[in-house]
């Protein structure tokens, strides 16, 4: 049987009235004045302003004309409603969850999104900026919406589809970050339970080392899930960094206790921040994994080059070379099949994709001296001053 639309549209109706929040006309104009309203109405892009409610959930006050003929929606529908009732699914949860972390830290937040406009797919970046009162506590956000790809007429089922599953990665990422935190407390836990575990030969220490195996195994594939999403996802416009600093972050992240030693280029660099980041934390990650020439001296003697390098007007290029033992098999074998770090179910293969995905490409060779491996990658982007020579961190 199928279902009334009638009462189903009534009920949907129903359900948003309850979740309305109701202002004022005075507590409106303290939060926005109609002058700011006008304003912003005059913007020739999406802008919309949220307050929090007694509770301290943000809500939508307003939202500019050219935001609402975007939408397809009024004023008066929006008013008082969260974006999780506004926009059902995981969409409208990304989007509160955002509003939320600005609402909440007071600081600027930015994130992307896929909605369905007019039967168009549009992937919209938007800019949250928490303002305050003169009693220092936030008294609405400002956000404003801009696109970032070009939209593209699709069908209603297409354009349902597409937003979907740009919801279900945005929801693959919040998953992995939650489940990330409480899955490394087993893992200490389980470390605490095995120090100075009287062992009675009941099996129980075997037990707790399981539970320390499958955490560790399961913090690995959360990794592996949030590389995935993060080579599928990141793409930002160019800014100026440094390479020297880019290179101590991974460093903090990856070995904390400096165990190698690090030799390192300064320079620099106009690119995409992040993308370099992510591939830079995964070139060292695998290059600590193989760098020692002794297996059996785990975590001594370890030395990375890092070096920076000019590659034209459009590139610029950096290699990690470790002196371990090198590839046991050709680089060509990853160059052609993506087959490299096969122990890691996303690894370079990943971010091979990423980087070819920009325009840039990978390659992995042994050193000519027969002394550990270099991996060298070439992105888009370009070096500001002159790379400098190695230097120890």
């Amino acid at each position: 049987m199928k279902p009334d639309p009638t009462f189903s549209a009534a009920s949907r109706l129903d359900a948003l009235e309850a979740e309305r929040d109701t202002l004022s006309a005075a507590q409106s104009e303290a939060i926005l004045p109609a002058s700011e309203r006008a304003l912003m109405d005059s913007f020739a892009h999406a802008a919309f302003v949220l307050y929090p409610d007694t509770n301290g959930t943000p809500r939508y006050i307003f939202a500019n004309r050219h935001a609402l003929d975007e939408l397809g929606m009024t004023l008066g529908f929006i008013s008082g409603l969260t974006a999780q009732t506004l926009y059902p699914g995981l969409s409208g949860r990304v989007a509160m969850e955002n509003h939320r972390r600005a609402l909440q830290s007071g600081t600027e937040t930015v994130y992307e999104l896929t909605l369905p406009l007019k039967g168009r797919a549009v992937r919209l970046r938007t800019t949250l900026v928490p303002q305050r009162g003169a009693d220092g506590t936030i008294r609405r956000v400002i956000g404003t919406s801009v696109k970032v790809t070009l939209d593209k007429p699709v069908s209603s089922d297409k354009t349902c589809t597409e937003t979907r599953v740009s919801a279900i990665q945005d929801f693959i990422t919040l998953a992995a970050h939650d489940l990330r935190a409480p899955m490394g407390q087993i893992q200490s836990l389980s470390d605490l339970l095995l120090e100075n575990f009287s062992d009675l030969g009941d099996g129980k220490r075997e037990l707790v080392k399981m539970i320390q195996s499958v955490a560790i195994q399961s913090q690995k594939l959360i990794t592996d899930v949030l590389s995935h999403a993060q080579a599928i996802e990141v793409s930002e416009e160019p800014t100026a960094f440094s390479f020297r600093h880019a290179v101590q972050d991974v460093m903090k992240m990856l070995d904390p206790a400096g165990r190698a030693e690090y030799h390192v280029s300064s320079g620099e660099v106009l690119a995409e921040a992040q993308a370099v980041q992510i591939v830079l934390r995964n070139l060292v990650d695998n290059a600590l994994k193989h760098a020692c020439a002794d297996p059996e001296q785990s975590g001594t003697g370890i030395r990375l080059d890092i070096s920076l390098h000019e590659h034209g007007s459009e590139l610029f290029g950096f290699s990690v070379r470790d002196y371990g033992r090198g590839f046991s098999t050709s680089a060509a074998m990853f160059l052609e099949s993506g087959r490299f770090k096969t122990e890691s179910g996303f690894g370079l293969l990943g971010i091979r994709r990423m980087v070819e995905s920009r325009g840039g490409s990978i390659s992995a060779t042994n050193s000519a001296d027969g002394a550990g491996a270099v991996v060298t990658v070439l992105m888009p982007g370009r070096l500001l001053c002159d790379p400098g020579a190695l230097v120890l961190l």
